[in-house]
């Protein structure tokens, strides 16, 4: 949710530097505004697909209408794989709860077989989704050999971006201020949250190294949009944290880091070609 490249810190976010800079490393990766909120997004990492207003719809919320037997969820289950898909908010915003199904997907949300601890905050914890989901598919390719395709769609990334709207944001505030003293509370708060994005890799990777299969795994990770609510008010935060003076007319708002990374690469593989995300 929201995810860009200037959250990424060697000292803040060692996990996700180490998922940026180790595996492949895409330096002209692009997630366009398809003007379709995270749906449209998802949708375009999802599928591979341009995702496009469809009267008073949307491509997603169409393509549950449709077979969609390209879809990652169908393809890895034709070889056997487990799988699953998890988003920690209400499974049906968005109509997830058809039109990931319809992907090839066991979906668990909120509402649907996913059991946060702690209901109230808002955002959702990406931390705590991991930890009840990840041990399951692990537990059962060690011991029964099910290989799994596991997709998350997390959320504690998500706007409003200060110390009261956003509980993950509160949940690291002493650490973002700490970090950026002089940044505004808009750029903190949207650093902030995303450490608990940092918190739930590291989770996930410590799980696989600890059953020894980081090596086997393929991790891909990549944004929905960029924070475009940091510039929807009379000022444009984004500039703010990204040093740049651009708006959403230019290219240049909309690269992002794509990681591509698997425990067994030994070094890095530069990618200078452009793409983007349907090229995923």
């Amino acid at each position: 949710e929201a995810f860009s490249p200037y959250v990424i810190s060697e000292e803040l976010t060692p996990t996700l530097y180490k998922l940026a800079n180790n595996g492949f490393v895409f330096n002209n990766f692009y997630q366009p505004n398809w003007t379709l909120s995270t749906t449209g997004g998802e949708f375009s990492v999802m599928t591979g697909l341009i995702p496009n207003w469809i009267k008073s719809s949307n491509s997603f919320k169409v393509s549950a209408n449709n077979d969609m037997p390209i879809g990652l969820g169908w393809m890895f289950r034709e070889l056997g794989y487990n799988s699953v898909a998890y988003h920690n908010n209400s499974y049906t915003y968005y109509g997830r709860d058809k039109t990931h199904p319809n992907l090839g997907y066991d979906f668990y949300g909120v509402g649907n077989g996913l059991e946060m601890p702690d209901g109230s905050l808002w955002p959702q914890s990406d931390l705590d989704m991991m930890k009840v989901t990840v041990d399951g598919y692990i537990q059962d390719y060690v011991e029964n050999g099910t290989n799994f395709h596991a997709y998350y769609m997390t959320v504690s990334g998500h706007c409003n971006y200060n110390w009261g709207g956003n509980d993950m944001s509160k949940k690291y505030r002493d650490v973002a201020e700490a970090a950026y003293p002089n940044y505004s509370e808009t750029v903190q708060a949207y650093i902030a949250c995303n450490l608990e994005l940092e918190a739930a890799m590291t989770y996930l990777v410590e799980q696989l190294e600890a059953a020894g299969i980081a090596d086997e795994t393929v991790i891909v990770l990549a944004a929905d949009h960029y924070p475009y609510a940091m510039a929807e008010g009379d000022t444009d935060y984004y500039n703010e944290l990204t040093g740049l003076n651009d708006s959403e007319k230019d290219t240049s708002r909309y690269r992002n880091t794509l990681i591509m990374w698997c425990g067994e690469m030994e070094e890095p593989v530069i990618v200078d070609t452009p793409c983007s995300s349907i090229d995923i």
